[in-house]
């Protein structure tokens, strides 16, 4: 989430080569938006969605892939003081201001407000509630806590000179979903999935961009990892299908390799152009995947129906995206981009 979270990578872009991310990107960001917006007026979409194949999860899958290449990528050409500083101010400015707009949102329309803990209020001020199984104050948040410790998992390769290598821990992440699988089965538990699996994806979409530029590595491990692999523990970790499991073994399967496909689809014309509709999309795609929930709910809480308030929300979300995109995600880019050439 760059995922929707986006690159700034500081490498020249005299060509159109990397344009296929944000491609991906912007593919990704529509198909978020268009699960949020049709569960929301259509609760039968949701189950139908975890029953055969959801796209907001398509979405999810496909950031995680372009995530993984953008480390990569960016690590491989900055220190990891650079890479911190600016990871930093892409990510947490414009996280926060969104975070804030929910919370009054949800004031502000008449929900009860939840009550979060300290320790809940901490975790998602610092953007690790999802890498901790905690509740996700803006619900979208729930992958940047798992993107932030991919970074640092990373960060930490990068320092011990073994950047390239650590692709490999993608099949430790297989391990880990392996060994929740079966402890799942054999204790009727219902552990968490989400993130070891979002890892392995990472991991894939890291390897091949040393694959890109000729350096091999594991991809092609790594992508039978994310294929056979996943899909084979998926029968055991969701044996409950039900409202703590809530996505179906087809579902679960079909909506994560539609995400991996996306990218390799894109990846395999990456030398055609790519449209601008999409480019403009995928730029924008890290303050919409942030906005766009707070929007939809002020039409959805204030009894819009589903005819208008499906369209209005849409472009709603976009107008509130260029905004933020603009007047807090491009000036703290910037700043990012001033403290880290600051540095020796």
């Amino acid at each position: 989430m760059k995922s929707p979270i986006g690159d700034e990578t500081g490498v020249a872009r005299s060509t159109n080569r990397l344009d296929f991310l944000d491609g991906i990107r912007g593919v990704g960001a529509a198909l978020v938006v268009i699960q949020h917006l049709f569960e929301t007026w259509f609760p039968s979409f949701a189950t139908w969605s975890q029953a055969w194949i959801h796209p907001g999860r398509v979405g999810v899958v496909a950031f995680f892939v372009v995530s993984g290449y953008v480390v990569a990528l960016t690590l491989s050409k900055q220190t990891v003081a650079t890479f911190a500083t600016r990871r930093f101010w892409r990510l947490y400015p414009v996280y926060w201001v969104a975070t804030v707009i929910w919370v009054l949102v949800d004031v502000s329309t008449g929900d009860a407000w939840s009550g979060y803990g300290i320790f809940v209020i901490a975790a998602n001020a610092l953007m690790i509630q999802g890498a901790l199984g905690m509740t996700s104050i803006l619900g979208t948040g729930w992958t940047l806590g798992m993107e932030v410790f991919f970074y640092a998992q990373a960060a930490v390769s990068k320092k011990l000179g073994r950047l390239a290598g650590s692709a490999y821990l993608g099949l430790a992440w297989l391990a880990a979903f392996a060994a929740l699988a079966l402890v799942n089965k054999l204790l009727g538990a219902h552990y968490g999935y989400l993130m070891p699996v979002m890892l392995i994806y990472a991991a894939l979409g890291f390897s091949l961009y040393f694959k890109d530029v000729g350096r091999g590595g594991p991809w092609m491990v790594l992508l039978l990892a994310s294929t056979v692999g996943v899909g084979a523990l998926s029968f055991p970790f969701l044996w409950a299908y039900d409202e703590r499991n809530p996505f179906s073994v087809f579902s679960f399967n079909a909506s994560h390799l539609a995400g991996l496909a996306i990218f390799f689809v894109f990846r395999a014309v990456k030398h055609r152009s790519v449209s601008k509709a999409l480019l403009w999309l995928g730029g924008l795609s890290y303050a919409l995947y942030l906005i766009h929930v707070p929007v939809m709910m002020l039409f959805y809480r204030g009894g819009v129906p589903a005819w208008l308030g499906i369209p209005s929300a849409t472009a709603a979300s976009l107008v509130a995206a260029m905004l933020l995109r603009h007047y807090v995600e491009r000036p703290s880019i910037w700043w990012g981009r001033k403290l880290s050439d600051r540095r020796p």
